[in-house]
């Protein structure tokens, strides 16, 4: 990765965002949201290689996503 971060500072950035976004979601109780921030994050995770991280974001999304009957939410997975 390229940029102003240090090994292992990019995680950590990445980390912070993601707990900040899903607590904002969450508060709102906007279940969707915070399946969404998930989603994402699974996503960068995955493209930085950390599979466990992509596949625990991925799975957690998943499960709320069946917990609100999204099937559509559940095919964009």
């Amino acid at each position: 990765v390229v940029g102003p971060f240090q090994p292992g500072e990019l995680n950590a950035a990445r980390m912070r965002s993601r707990v900040g976004q899903v607590m904002d979601f969450a508060h709102l109780g906007q279940t969707d949201g915070v399946a969404q921030v998930l989603h994402l994050s699974g996503t960068l995770a995955a493209q930085q290689g950390d599979y466990a991280r992509a596949r625990q974001d991925f799975q957690t999304n998943l499960a709320l996503r069946r917990s609100l009957d999204d099937k559509d939410g559940i095919a964009r997975l």
